[in-house]
Order: C-alpha cells, then structure tokens, then sequence
C-alpha cells in the first residue's frame, strides 16, 4: 500500500506539472489532470476500482489510493493479503 501511495503522489506532481488548473478534488468533474491520473496509475500497473470500502463517493476517485488495485497477478494476491490484514 505504501508503494500504491507513492505512485499516486508521483502521478498528481506529474499532472500539476502539465496542467495549469489546480488540482480540485471534484466528484463531479472529469477534468484532464483526473484522467491524467487515473492514466499514469495504470502505466504504473494499477486501474481504478470503487468496489473498495476506502473508496469515498464524494470525492473525486482519482485522487483516492483506496481507488485503486494492483494488475500483477502477484500484487493482486499481496494485496489481498494486506486488505484481509488491515480489514481494508
């Protein structure tokens, strides 16, 4: 998870970067630093899921690390195992 929560902070400064709109978490507006987001997660091997229970509705999803899953067939069973662990 620690690592999850690094590559989604590297993925917001990445998207700060290139846009000059402020990063304004905002459920209800897809702006493209949210898809910018949502696409550098899943280059770094995680896609979006609101099917966790640390996923808010209300805020925008892009900016939740509880929104996102591991695709590695390895990193989906670690985490697993972290989510049975911490009652994630």
């Amino acid at each position: 998870m620690q690592d999850q929560e690094k590559q989604l902070a590297a993925c917001k400064l990445e998207s700060m970067r290139l846009y000059e709109e402020p990063l304004i978490p905002d459920a209800f507006d897809v702006l493209p630093y949210h898809k910018y987001i949502v696409t550098c997660m899943a280059a770094k091997g995680y896609e979006m899921t609101v099917a966790s229970n640390k996923c808010v509705v209300g805020v925008d999803f892009s900016f939740q690390v509880g929104c996102y899953k591991p695709t590695g067939r390895l990193e989906q069973l670690l985490f697993a195992v972290e989510k049975k662990l911490n009652s994630y």
